[in-house]
């Protein structure tokens, strides 16, 4: 199916929707009256939320597959699953007074008890939404009743059972790790117990007493002896740089680095302070002055307590060094004992060794679990549900449901979506003309013109579209329709009347006509065109004039036909409107004054274009089907059905000495370029002189 095609049938379609929009507006009415009948009698819904988060409980992306799911967002989704269980909403029941919900309440026995059940739990489970906070662990819970105190009082004891639920459980699961525990510390206890009862019996029965000579105790002694040489060394050194300085008096401020006494800082600080009055003293009353001299015996003596006090440190040094000497024999004296020993009995203490480790292993581990058990047993009395409450469910002012909007909106929608499938069925029911053949196949005769697509919706753009070529191909359909009638002898003189008809409205056939008197004037022919639809006039409308004088006036001899006649359009043609009469519309068409006005009119123009109402819905086609010269009828693409042209061409066909009949296949809105017949040219006559 070709684009065009495409787009001519949804613009066929588009016009059913425009003259069916009375069933369009019918239906939507009916919908939106039930949408206000539900709005009136559908109980009003109320709705609050509560919100808490699991503290300690990792965020849940609602988003994602099961698959997906991380383990802690499965554990998430585990507490989600538990909210909406059966034995959780069991539980809910038993903190929920039903008979404050009217849905609810006939669940709730005579006697008080409660219908257990799959039917109470699904209808709870219906009420409450519960929704996670993407990427926290912020559990929302919503539920809606018809009681507003009710969904107040649930959606917190949704909240409340659930944190007693999980208390419950974490006091049992705490039961069950205590006694876990309390088994294990008793199992280590008894490991220890026996590394111990192990290691005495093995110094037993092998005479080794408390003492721990092993090894072990050889590396310790020896670490010990060489950490002493170390420090024996250090020592050494410090007392030959206090011998070496005190042998020069002015380096005892580097006795002063070595040491951490007091004193001795004191006194280098008195020298310091004592040097630099000399200084002044020199410089202001010389060296042999008293004050002066008085100072430096003042220094002197300084210097003299310095080396006092430098020598005691190195007398305490020299101390240190002998003890340190001593300590490293006595210590050099135990690793050789102990090397000799554990020569003569390796395995012995070896084993030994390995008891020993066995012994500080258990206890270790005993130790550590014990201290565990305490920290848990002190806890245990502290027991959380982990469930923190943000916000507590407020009373709800206003219902949620039934929301006007949305069940005024979706009657809207479903009033249109209605009506249009009544149109798009009735469309595929009917068997629209679609081809030059299908108007052949009727009128036993091929159209003579097919007019393109024209992309406005105002009559008055068209003719504007024709007359200034905005739309070529629509401009020259037109003119090759005009010269098609020409060569038939419709104009010129000859058979001047032309009659432009359909078989129901919204055909195109008043654009046409407009459009066809239009390009005649425009090419010299002195034209007019009269609006005999009397039913529902709209030359005027096409041509953007009013209808307040026209054929009726003149008929009725109100007026007579110069002053009706509008001449000012800008192509030159002559235009005559007409009122709607609706009543008198017959009698006037078939009077003998209405044909005299023809006859008038073909005298004094080249053609004469008769706009006329529907064929099928009014009898006043099949008269001016007798008084114009030729029948220009039109059926339009995909819209005027096969037998809707059929009937209207036997209503023309019906009528005694009816005009010749030529037709076209169009749509004003997108009409099929066909392949048209050729027709043997005819000499015109000279035009009459146009006014």
């Amino acid at each position: 199916m070709s684009e065009r095609t495409i787009q001519s049938d949804i613009n066929a379609f588009l016009t059913d929707l425009s003259v069916k929009r009375g069933l369009i507006i019918g239906s939507i009415t009916i919908f939106m009256i039930a949408g206000f009948i539900s709005l009136l009698v559908t109980p009003p819904v109320y709705e609050t939320k509560a919100s808490f988060v699991l503290e300690h409980a990792p965020s849940f992306e609602p988003d994602q597959s099961p698959k997906a799911i991380s383990e802690p967002g499965a554990q998430l989704a585990t507490e989600l699953e538990v909210l909406q269980s059966n034995s959780f909403l069991k539980q809910l029941t038993g903190a929920l007074d039903l008979n404050d919900d009217p849905k609810l309440s006939r669940y709730v026995n005579e006697d008080g008890s409660i219908q257990h059940g799959e039917s109470l739990y699904d209808a709870l489970h219906s009420r409450i939404k519960l929704r996670t906070v993407y990427g926290t662990s912020v559990i929302t819970v919503r539920f809606s009743s018809t009681n507003p105190d009710f969904s107040q009082t649930a959606a917190d004891a949704v909240i409340k059972t659930y944190t007693d639920q999980r208390i419950r459980q974490n006091v049992e699961q705490q039961k069950r790790v205590n006694a876990l525990m309390s088994r294990q510390l008793r199992e280590l206890e008894s490991q220890k117990v026996e590394a111990i009862e192990t290691l005495n019996a093995y110094r037993q029965q092998n005479n080794l007493g408390d003492q721990d000579l092993s090894s072990l105790s050889l590396n310790q002694t020896t670490l010990e002896v060489s950490s002493l040489k170390q420090n024996l060394i250090k020592q050494e050194e410090q007392l030959k740089l206090i011998e070496d300085t005190l042998s020069h008096p002015g380096r005892l401020k580097e006795i002063a680095m070595l040491s951490t006494s007091p004193q001795l800082d004191n006194l280098i600080a008195l020298e310091q302070q004592k040097t630099a009055e000399i200084a002044d003293l020199a410089t202001r009353y010389g060296s042999k002055h008293p004050s002066m001299q008085s100072a430096q015996a003042e220094l002197r003596d300084i210097r003299a307590r310095m080396t006092i006090h430098a020598r005691s440190i190195m007398r305490s040094l020299e101390n240190d060094i002998a003890l340190a000497q001593s300590q490293i024999n006595r210590h050099s004296d135990s690793v050789t004992s102990l090397q000799g020993e554990i020569a003569d009995s390796s395995g012995l203490y070896a084993q030994l060794e390995q008891l020993q480790a066995d012994v500080i292993a258990a206890r270790q581990v005993y130790d550590s679990f014990y201290s565990k058990f305490r920290t848990l047993t002190a806890n245990s009395s502290l027991i959380d549900s982990g469930v923190r409450v943000i916000s507590y469910a407020e009373h709800p002012t206003s219902p949620v449901w039934p929301d006007p909007f949305i069940i005024l909106g979706l009657a809207f929608g479903l009033g249109l979506l209605v009506s249009i499938l009544i149109i798009i069925l009735e469309t595929l029911l009917k068997n629209p003309c679609r081809t030059p053949e299908d108007l052949k196949d009727i009128t036993g005769a091929n159209p003579i013109a097919s007019i393109p697509a024209a992309h406005t919706s105002s009559k008055t753009d068209i003719i504007q579209y024709v007359l200034s070529n905005q739309s070529p191909a629509l401009s020259e359909a037109i003119r090759t329709l005009r010269t098609r009638l020409s060569f038939e002898k419709i104009s010129l003189g000859e058979k001047n009347r032309l009659a432009v008809m359909s078989a129901k409205d919204h055909d195109g056939k008043t654009s046409l006509a407009a459009s066809l008197a239009a390009i005649c004037a425009q090419t010299g022919d002195k034209a007019i065109i009269v609006d005999c639809n009397m039913r529902d006039p709209g030359l005027h409308t096409a041509f953007g004039r009013d209808n307040k004088k026209g054929l009726v006036d003149v008929l009725t001899n109100r007026m007579p036909l110069e002053e009706a006649i509008d001449k000012k359009h800008s192509s030159g043609l002559h235009i005559l409107t007409t009122k709607a009469v609706p009543t008198h519309a017959l009698a006037l068409l078939d009077s003998a004054k209405f044909k005299t006005l023809l006859d008038d009119l073909s005298d004094e123009y080249d053609i004469v274009v008769l706009d006329t109402p529907s064929m099928m819905l009014y009898s006043d086609a099949q008269i001016l089907s007798r008084n114009c010269d030729h029948i220009l009828l039109l059926a339009r693409s995909r819209y005027t059905t096969q037998d809707e042209l059929e009937t209207t061409h036997r209503l023309i066909t019906s009528v005694p000495k009816h005009a010749e009949i030529s037709t076209v296949l169009g749509d004003t809105q997108t009409l099929q370029g066909v392949s048209l017949p050729k027709f043997e040219v005819q000499n015109p006559r000279t035009p009459k002189a146009a006014h």
